[in-house]
């Protein structure tokens, strides 16, 4: 298995600042730099998205940031899918039976 390699910020700001100011194409760049060339323009854009908090630490984020990213998913997926009984006609919903008349208020839509 090949580790994958970390780079600073200080890195990564360094080489999106000398592909906007270099006259090489920024194939070359990168070259020079040891990493690849979609790299640096992803690093570009981050920067641009961000600003000062682009790259905030090395890797992935642990603890409430990926939580928070995690809860953000979930809710976009639960939007998109709606509601499971979303659509059914309320007959359908007291056709369940009785043992589960006590959900009918809580799913109403």
């Amino acid at each position: 298995m090949i580790k994958r390699k970390t780079y600073t910020s200080q890195f990564k700001r360094e080489a999106v600042r000398l592909m906007e100011s270099s006259e090489k194409p920024a194939s070359d760049v990168a070259r020079q730099l040891g990493v690849i060339r979609n790299q640096v323009y992803k690093w570009k854009e981050q920067l641009s998205k961000r600003g000062a908090k682009a790259f905030p630490g090395a890797g992935r984020q642990k603890g409430q940031a990926d939580e928070l990213s995690r809860l953000r998913q979930e809710l976009a997926n639960g939007r998109r899918r709606g509601h499971p009984l979303a659509g059914r006609s309320s007959r359908h919903r007291r056709s369940c039976g009785e043992e589960f008349n006590f959900l009918l208020p809580v799913i109403e839509i």
